[in-house]
């Protein structure tokens, strides 16, 4: 068994501990604006809108929003930009977990690190010997890719996602297969393999190296 999966969520935490890293380093400030990092963040209301407020999912953003970004009816980038920067709520007043929080986080991290994000996250795993996980760059699904034949198919795609996407059907196939990730961060997923994960079991198991790292305090 040589199989890599998928993990969609996991995404998180590792930009959770990119997050900590350049605050340790001084490149981050929880109680500075997003703003003074990225101006084109304030529009619309966002310009009072802390780090520490979007990394404790409170901005006001939309969980889901509606028509879903992947929808074919945005005929513009413009239109699904706007789609994602209106708020909800009074930024700080509630929590509502959103995929655009961390989302924006990553731009973020790549504006102050200025490191392309999935190489930012590489060094987590290299450091610790994971070389069956990575970022899916550009989504490759050619055979002819390194890894693809041990890719294990996330889902049976039924819908056309824009008019980039391949028609369907289709097996998706080490490509991210949520859509708000899909449109809104360059369509990179995060994958792991056999070394740390075979089956769902020993997969959980399979982060321990990960997990020992942040106890440890080795990323910060």
């Amino acid at each position: 068994m040589d199989t890599i999966y998928g993990m969609a969520r996991l995404t998180n935490v590792f930009t959770a501990v990119a997050a900590l890293r350049a605050i340790d380093k001084g490149k981050l400030s929880l109680y500075k604006t997003v703003a003074s990092y990225l101006p084109e963040f304030a529009a619309n209301g966002k310009s009072n809108i802390t780090v520490l407020v979007l990394l404790t999912h409170t901005c006001g953003f939309a969980p889901d929003p509606l028509p879903g970004l992947y929808e074919a009816l945005y005929k513009t980038m413009q239109q699904r930009v706007r789609a994602i920067i209106i708020v909800s709520n009074v930024p700080g007043s509630t929590y509502i977990y959103s995929d655009l929080n961390f989302m924006n986080l990553r731009f973020l991290l790549e504006k102050v690190t200025k490191t392309p994000f999935e190489e930012s996250d590489h060094s987590f795993t290299r450091n610790l010997g994971m070389a069956s996980t990575f970022f899916n760059k550009g989504n490759n699904q050619s055979p002819s890719f390194y890894h693809y034949t041990r890719m294990a198919p996330t889902e049976n795609q039924i819908d056309v996602m824009g008019d980039a996407e391949p028609k369907p059907p289709q097996s998706v196939r080490g490509t991210v297969h949520d859509e708000n990730a899909w449109v809104g961060t360059g369509r990179v997923t995060i994958l792991f393999g056999r070394r740390y994960a075979i089956g769902l079991p020993t997969r959980l198991a399979g982060m321990f190296p990960f997990h020992d790292a942040l106890v440890g305090r080795y990323f910060v």
